[in-house]
């Protein structure tokens, strides 16, 4: 018996070894697909050495956060019966997680039009609103919790494999979704699960052109407003302004001698009500036009040259 709890304890503690070497593996990864992003268009500026440090330190504390925030909400969850038993809590970690670290490594943050946001909590007989942004780069989901509301996302299946991250994303309910081959079941298990968010008072934040582009404007997928026009909830577009030195530049360093940093910008435009039986195609190009109205065409000038 004290062989097999030896044994045991002896895999329990290489899992938590490997787990923790992860912690700074996953970050390099976040650093080359951010390193590829700003090096699609001579428009965007490379990242430079100071870019790089800041891109890993960025994800190397969100998942260093998620992990301590675990230590609180997964005994809630196992002693609360599981399910939704650590919703909250796993949420209100994301939270606190994207605006401090957007604080203290990114940029400064400016948010204008607050006046078009919509309350943050609902009744379970309304319907909660889909916010849509524009996604630009790996800073996006930090950004935007400077709206000060509790969103829940859809992500790729695989980001339950990404340290503290993983287990804050299955806690808080978000959706996840296999991106690649046929999966009529996971798609449908989607939508299920956006209409059950939706119809019980939480909001949703989708990127609907589905991935990192700042050179370019991708055409919106249709997932986001599908799943608007089905369950009638308003939409809300979101402009998010990433300046071309937020990666680059000294902040927050360059604070202590006076230094200046251009703040990323996210503007809240005037919500779009949805009754279900709007034209798809017209509704994403309204939405498109919206979001990119107050964003400069960055690199599709090039393009429209060539």
């Amino acid at each position: 018996m004290d062989d097999l709890l030896a044994t045991i304890g002896l895999c329990f503690s290489r899992i938590i070894q490997v787990y923790l070497i992860l912690v700074f593996i996953f970050p390099l990864v976040a650093v080359n697909q951010e390193r590829q992003i700003w090096a699609r268009s001579d428009a965007v500026p490379s990242l430079s050495l100071i870019g790089y440090i800041k891109v890993y330190l960025l994800n190397l504390l969100w998942m260093g956060f998620h992990l301590i925030g675990c230590i609180v909400t997964v005994p809630k969850w196992l002693f609360g019966g599981m399910g939704n038993a650590a919703e909250h809590e796993a949420n209100m970690v994301v939270y606190l997680s994207g605006l401090f670290l957007t604080s203290i490594i990114i940029s400064p943050v400016e948010v204008r039009g607050r006046e078009n946001l919509p309350p943050d909590s609902f009744s379970e007989s309304q319907v909660a609103p889909v916010y849509i942004a524009n996604h630009s780069s790996t800073a996006d989901a930090a950004v935007v919790y400077h709206l000060g509301r509790s969103l829940r996302w859809i992500a790729k299946e695989s980001i339950a494999l990404v340290p503290g991250v993983g287990v804050s994303m299955v806690l808080g309910q978000h959706i996840r979704i296999k991106r690649k081959g046929k999966n009529k079941s996971s798609v449908q298990d989607l939508y299920e699960k956006s209409d059950n968010a939706l119809q019980s008072g939480k909001a949703m934040m989708i990127f609907p052109q589905g991935t990192r582009r700042i050179s370019e404007r991708l055409p919106f997928k249709d997932g986001a407003f599908k799943i608007a026009m089905k369950n009638k909830a308003t939409i809300v577009p979101v402009s998010i302004n990433t300046p071309m030195t937020v990666w680059n530049d000294l902040y927050p360093l360059n604070r202590l001698w006076g230094g200046k940093s251009e703040p990323i910008v996210i503007t809240v435009h005037k919500q779009i009500p949805v009754k279900g039986d709007e034209d798809k195609e017209k509704l994403k190009e309204t939405c498109f036009n919206v979001i990119y109205s107050v964003l400069p065409e960055i690199g599709e000038a090039d393009k429209k040259e060539k």
